[in-house]
Formats: structure tokens, sequence, C-alpha cells
């Protein structure tokens, strides 16, 4: 009976010590309030412009004006918008239910404020065209804001939906003279420890719909191995797999296990990118694309569990014409083009003067599945007697000797339809970027950048449409991308876990507002 009381006492201490946030988790952990989801990065400080942060999380606690469902914008922090019929001139009508997680309510100056630093750091951003192209802004009330543009922005309700940077926030100075950030999301940050958890507490003044779990706990978790147990052991209730860490034998050893697996086919395209400047031949790109089975990479891959890609783009992009050309494999042909200037050697690969036809693969590392992917193909172009050479960096050094075009071909994935296609083309036609390095020995080259520049001046859907056919035609004729397949998500849930859907347009998003425990 001593015993007892001298441990009661001794945990009434820990608390007053400690706090109440330690024991919360644990309560609420095991009363279900808490979903515990794994990670394997530790998700950085959450402020609304670190590209340290994953998306998902900034998603969780920041928002912007608009949102993209199917390629198309729809009402967040703006209820409404109108746009003036020269396309110069955008009106967004602010909800006025909207507090950030400090109290504070949000205003059209606060939008104004956010937006205006933004241009002020244009440089950085090269990527989003409205930035350059707003002039004004103007706030007539407190729910109101009004963008005048110089020129036509096609893309700038694409842009607005961005999880990063345009995200809309309210920031002041805390107590160590650092700058604090408050969101509008569904979620409130509560703690952060630096490669352990980070605690986040449902937001209970949300203007919208409110996530069905109080709390979620991320744990930091690098190994997949450990991942695993955590998930058998309860640890953790579930885990997306942003990053292809979780190869697809894994999954399936999971799913045969009892857990809950899914496999999401998503709007981004995997796919290789030629760097013409160093394969300057277009018969021999038509021969890679010719020589590529795309459906024997799925089945070696994935069983057969993906979809076939055939464009840069997805086929529902709303400015994608339908009926555009692509490459189907034909190893025959491709053996063909490549026997006028290639002869085979003593061994499987062609020579011409004396210099074997050898090209690298550049992919970053810690993706299992790219991996074996550069695998794959190795073998495979290997039959139309090319030798590929898989070039696997880590990710800062393999986005450098991209942007240098240090590498033959590259293994790319796409955006997805929450950032297509306006981005992506600023992206290319921007000095410095890998795509703009690998477009320069395309035999239009000037016609193409100025076509994808002019698209996002054009207001009118059907100009949109025959500056996109001119833009695909390019990559078809120049043999620019040889598109796999559409990128997929994994998620392992345990069974008492429902409610999770991925988001097919962007997988850098994790939606868990719907998320419930089963009892």
């Amino acid at each position: 009976m001593k015993n007892i009381i001298i441990l009661e006492l001794l945990l009434a201490f820990l608390i007053l010590l400690l706090g109440e946030s330690l024991f919360d988790i644990r309560k609420e952990e095991f009363q279900g309030e808490t979903l515990k989801i794994a990670y394997t990065k530790d998700i950085g400080d959450v402020d609304p412009f670190d590209s340290g942060s994953p998306m998902f999380v900034q998603d969780w606690v920041y928002e912007g004006l608009v949102g993209m469902q199917n390629g198309k914008a729809v009402p967040k922090l703006a209820e409404s918008w109108e746009i003036t019929d020269d396309g110069k001139n955008y009106i967004f009508h602010l909800r006025k239910d909207v507090f950030f997680s400090n109290g504070k309510p949000l205003t059209s100056q606060i939008v104004k404020e956010n937006i205006s630093e933004l241009i002020a750091k244009r440089e950085q951003y090269g990527f989003l065209d409205m930035l350059k192209k707003i002039s004004k802004i103007e706030t007539p009330d407190a729910h109101t804001v009004i963008f005048r543009l110089d020129e036509v922005c096609s893309s700038l309700l694409n842009e607005l939906s961005f999880t990063r940077p345009l995200t809309i926030h309210f920031s002041e100075s805390g107590k160590e003279g650092n700058e604090v950030f408050y969101g509008t999301g569904r979620w409130i940050l509560r703690k952060n420890i630096r490669n352990q958890y980070a605690l986040f507490e449902r937001n209970e003044n949300y203007w919208g719909e409110k996530p069905k779990f109080k709390y979620v706990k991320v744990s930091i978790i690098p190994e997949v191995s450990t991942i695993e147990n955590a998930l058998r052991s309860g640890d953790a209730d579930m885990y997306v797999d942003q990053d292809g860490a979780l190869s697809f034998e894994e999954a399936f050893n999971l799913q045969q296990e009892g857990f809950s697996v899914g496999i999401t086919p998503l709007s981004q395209i995997v796919l290789i990118a030629l760097n013409t400047e160093k394969i300057r031949e277009i018969p021999i790109r038509k021969a890679l694309a010719l020589g590529t089975d795309k459906r024997g990479v799925i089945q070696f891959l994935a069983e057969g569990k993906l979809k076939e890609a055939h464009y840069y783009w997805t086929e529902n992009l709303p400015e994608m014409p339908p009926g555009l050309p692509y490459y189907s494999f034909d190893r025959k042909q491709a053996d063909e083009i490549l026997d006028k200037q290639y002869h085979r050697g003593t061994g499987p690969y062609r020579e011409k003067d004396g210099v074997r036809l050898q090209l690298s693969l550049g992919y970053p590392a810690g993706n299992h599945n790219q991996r074996n992917l550069a695998l794959i193909l190795k073998d495979m172009y290997a039959k139309i007697g090319i030798d590929l050479i898989p070039d696997e960096d880590d990710f800062s050094v393999y986005l450098n000797k991209f942007r240098d075009g240090k590498y033959d071909m590259v293994l790319y994935t796409t955006w997805g339809n929450a950032y297509e296609p306006y981005s992506t083309l600023t992206e290319m036609r921007t000095d410095g970027s890998g795509f703009n390095m690998f477009q320069r020995g395309a035999d239009d080259k000037e016609t193409l950048f100025k076509a994808m520049k002019e698209m996002d001046s054009s207001p009118e859907r059907e100009s949109v449409l025959r500056y996109m056919e001119y833009i695909n035609g390019s990559f078809y004729r120049n043999v620019l991308f040889i598109p796999l397949y559409h990128d997929y998500i994994i998620h392992v849930c345990r069974n008492d876990i429902s409610g999770f859907v991925p988001q097919e347009d962007a997988k850098d998003r994790i939606d868990i507002t719907h998320v419930f425990r089963q009892y």
C-alpha cells in the first residue's frame, strides 16, 4: 500500500514538472483520439516558405486563396472570384468566417502583405509567372482583394493553389525574437521535437469540415523496416510512402500479413528526359523511345498494377488536346534505325568508329523502385545494343548534375495536375533549369520556348489548346521525353484505420480529414 501511494505521488509530481502535453499524448492515444503516422524524415520548421518541410504538413497548417481539383480551381480562403473580360483583373471575395490559429481574423490587407512579400522576392520563384505580372494589389474593403496585371496570366489561379509559397499566413515576432507563423488550416502544430516526432491538434475554429481525429502524431522513423515493425506493434497507425522507400514486394508482404494496403495511380508521370545536347541525333532518341517496353517495365516493377503513360501530361488535364501522337514499343524498328549508324561489336553492344554506344541515366538515391526501374531499363536497352549506365546520386547532387546537363538521360517525375501545365512550362523555358538545358538541342527550340511563354498570356481556351498541340508535337518530333507510367502512392494502414483517400493530383499532399478509427 505504501509503495502504491509513493508511485501515485511520483506520477503527480511528474505531471506538474513536465506539463500536460506528454501525458495528454499518451492519454489521447489510449482513448483513440490520436492518429499516429510514420514518416521517414524530419518535418523541418513548418513555416510557409521552408523547402525543408514536407508539403503535406504545410498543407495541414496553411491554406491558399484557391485549391485545385481535377485541374480546375475551387474556392478555399476566397469563396468566389471574378476575372474581367481582358483577363487583367482578378477580384477575390474572402470568406468572413476565417481566423488564424492565434485568433486573428483573415483580412484583405493580410493577403496583400503576403503576396506583396513574394513579389518583392520574385527572382527566387522563377516558376511563378503571376509574381512578374501583378502590377498592383488593391483592398477596397476588408474582404475583397483585387490583383491588377500588366498582361494576361492564364496560370494565376493554378499558381495560387500551390502549397508553397503562396499560402496565406500571419506572422509576428516570438519571445526569442524569431518569426512565428500562424495558418488557417485544419491543424495546428503544437510540438515539434527534431528527428523524433511532431504533434498536431485539430483546429476547432476551422471554417470548413473538421478532421475526425483530435490529434495527429507524426513519428520520424528513417528506416522502412522499423516503420513496418511500428505498424505491427501499433506505434504507428498508417504510413504513406511519398519517397518510394517502400518497395512493391514489401507492400505486398504487408498486405499478406493483413494490413490494408493501397496502390493509387496519380496524375504525376514517371518518365525519361533525354539530354538533346548530349544525344544530338534524333534517330537515336527515337530508337530509345521505340525500344522502351512500357508494359514490360510495369509488369517487372509492379506485377502490372501501374497505368501506362503516353505523354508528359495526363490525358485528362483540361489543357491537353485529344488525339496526340506517341511512340509505341517496336524493338524491330528500333534495331533498324540503329543499324544505319551503329554496328554490333563483339559483345551485345553497338559501336561506331570503335566507340561503344553508351549512355548514362541519372536518378536520385533512396527510391528503391527507381533503382529497380534503372536496372530494368539497362537490360531492356541492351537488347537493342545500347549500354545504359545507371548513375545514382544523392538528391542534391542529382539536381545539380541535371541542371548542368551532366547526364545523358534522367529519370524524372512530373509535378502532377495540381501544378500543371503552366509552372512546368515556365520552368522549362527558364535559363538555369535542367529541362532548359536538356531541350537546347531541339530543332525548334526558339519557337518551342516562345510558344511556352505566349501560352500563359493567352486567355482563350482554343488558343491554349493550339499552343499545347504544338508543344506536345515538338516533344514528340524531337523525342524530348519517354513517358513510362503514372506515378503511384502506396499507403499502409492498420485494419482499424479507415477513410484515407490519396489525392491523385498531388503526391506531396496527405489529406487525413476523413480518416477515422473503427471500433
